[in-house]
């Protein structure tokens, strides 16, 4: 018998607006086609692409769907903090976090080691092989891939 995989089951929806942003929310992502944060990147000259947006939110999604791996003592050492912990990890240091973003909870900078992880094919790039609470984190991401086979 076939069983469905993760990315199977969860489907991606856009949506015409929304005024905060994307994301996660019971069982799906959504994609507005206009977002108050996509405008605030654009004000400040940045660029998100959708497939990185896409990467986070799956993170979020596998977060949700493998709770008993996220729910882990390692989860914690490695993110500083439970993944629904809504506490702020930290001010943003780049020798902890990847992005501003990563700083603000243990699932965001989950997030966005996830979406490293799977834009860079697992290799964790040079200039972060120095830095050990990445490398903690990206190994962690690479233990659940690992798990997963």
């Amino acid at each position: 018998m076939y069983r469905k995989g993760l990315m199977e089951t969860v489907e991606v929806f856009w949506v015409p607006a929304s005024v905060i942003c994307y994301g996660w929310y019971q069982g799906s992502i959504s994609i507005p086609g206009i977002a108050g944060v996509r405008l605030l990147e654009f004000i400040r000259g940045r660029h998100t692409s959708l497939r990185d947006v896409l990467r986070h939110e799956w993170a979020h999604a596998v977060a949700d769907h493998r709770p008993a791996a996220i729910g882990t003592r390692r989860f914690v050492s490695a993110f500083g903090g439970s993944y629904d912990g809504e506490e702020q990890v930290s001010l943003h240091d780049p020798d902890l976090h990847l992005t501003r973003y990563a700083a603000s909870s243990p699932c965001e900078d989950f997030a966005e080691v996830f979406h490293f992880y799977l834009k860079h094919k697992g290799r964790l790039p040079l200039r972060l092989r120095n830095k050990p609470a990445i490398v903690r984190k990206w190994e962690f991401v690479a233990g659940l891939a690992r798990r997963r086979k």
